[in-house]
């Protein structure tokens, strides 16, 4: 049989759903009242009346929103600076304020979902057909030296590539 609720149970339960719907932190929540992160967690999740629930839902988005508008701003600000930089002749302040630039721009593509990260490609050198061509041409002229060359092969193993520095 499933427990009920703490939080249901608890007579502090009206003041942890405004905290929740008004945003704090529950962590904050659950060690201001005394309760369980987890048990603030679930009644989060299962326990919220549905107005409440949209009220959360609400509030969040105006996070969003005002998260939205600040970074637009910063943005534009950057790109004030980044013309007046430009104008004046400084370089220095031109490639930072380009840089913040591209900063801000990515967050606020995160934060409006139109951020998609790019896949990652491992590229695999020794299949490349220039790589074994001069690998070749590198053992040929070792051919009168069979320990350099052993040591060699013996370095460029794939797996120890990858955990060795060089020295």
């Amino acid at each position: 049989m499933a427990r009920a609720c703490t939080i249901c149970a608890s007579e502090k339960r009206d003041s942890i759903d405004a905290a929740l719907v008004c945003g704090e932190p529950m962590p904050a929540i659950a060690q201001r009242y005394g309760v369980g992160r987890s048990a603030v967690q679930r009644h989060a999740k299962r326990h919220l009346s549905p107005a409440l629930a949209a009220m959360q839902v609400e509030r969040e988005q105006q996070d969003r929103a005002t998260e939205e508008d600040e970074l637009h701003d910063i943005i534009a600000s950057l790109k004030r600076v980044l013309v007046a930089a430009e104008q004046e002749g400084k370089p220095t302040t031109v490639i930072a304020s380009a840089a913040n630039l591209g900063q801000q721009i990515e967050r606020l593509a995160k934060l409006t979902g139109r951020w998609n990260e790019p896949p990652s490609v491992i590229v695999n050198y020794l299949s490349s057909p220039e790589i074994l061509a001069a690998l070749n041409v590198v053992y040929s002229e070792l051919a009168d030296h069979p320990d350099v060359r052993q040591r060699i092969a013996a370095r460029l193993q794939p797996e120890r590539l990858q955990i060795e520095a060089p020295r």
